[in-house]
């Protein structure tokens, strides 16, 4: 279940990578390596982002 409610998070990022690829290669859809995470870990690093941006200790 977890994993079907994350799924519009993991095609909002392809979706962004893709503009940004236009851009910067690396982030490419037809880029050799552009694999992303299942959602489930791709919600697990977006956590570990926000936290970060909580952090009182990080400017």
């Amino acid at each position: 279940m977890r994993n079907e409610e994350f799924e519009g998070i993991r095609e909002y990022i392809k979706c962004a990578f893709n503009e940004l690829g236009n851009d910067i290669s690396l982030y490419h859809k037809d880029y050799p390596y552009a694999l992303l995470p299942h959602v489930i870990e791709l919600n697990e690093i977006i956590d570990a982002f926000n936290e970060v941006e909580q952090d009182v200790q990080v400017e």
